[in-house]
């Protein structure tokens, strides 16, 4: 009978709290999805605590900290994200405009080139450092970025070159 109780229980216990990391993303991802940023933070920690090797976990938390406006979270986020995979442009540009948030426009702008030379056709990217670099002063830089951004089909670029550059 100790043994059938013992099976039971550990069938239940394992069943009802053993969760795997793909459940606490997806958990957090749908979480994210309806805004609840908080809620999907606790999830995607949760599955950091299974897998702490996944990318996208930190990367999808990051997105979750900066939508709540917590940049230092997310550039620590995007970060460990991009020690898990120096190749992720997104982490590299999110982090960059993070950085942007928060003034650090230069450390902002060597993102923003990392993201670039892994994805040269990553608009996100040309017009994040167009920013920065305009925020610098440095209008002719801006103006080049927001052009190839243009070149590349962002039609909100072919605007801001109207405005801001000559």
């Amino acid at each position: 009978m100790k043994k059938v109780l013992f099976f039971v229980l550990m069938f239940f216990t394992s069943h009802f709290y053993g969760q795997t990391m793909e459940e606490y993303f997806n958990r957090g991802y749908s979480k994210f999805n309806l805004q609840d940023y908080k809620g999907a933070i606790e999830e995607y920690t949760k599955a950091i605590m299974i897998d702490p090797n996944y990318s996208n976990i930190y990367y999808n938390r990051g997105i979750c900290k900066r939508n709540l406006q917590d940049y230092e979270g997310a550039i620590e986020d995007y970060t460990l994200a991009i020690e898990l995979n120096n190749n992720y442009s997104k982490a590299y540009n999110n982090r960059g405009y993070a950085k942007t948030e928060l003034e650090d426009y230069t450390s902002a702008i060597e993102d923003f080139n990392i993201a670039i030379e892994i994805d040269p056709k990553y608009i996100d990217s040309y017009n994040n450092r167009a920013l920065a670099k305009y925020l610098l002063n440095d209008t002719d830089g801006a103006c080049l970025d927001w052009n190839k951004a243009a070149q590349l089909g962002n039609k909100h670029a072919e605007e801001t070159i109207k405005n801001f550059c000559k």
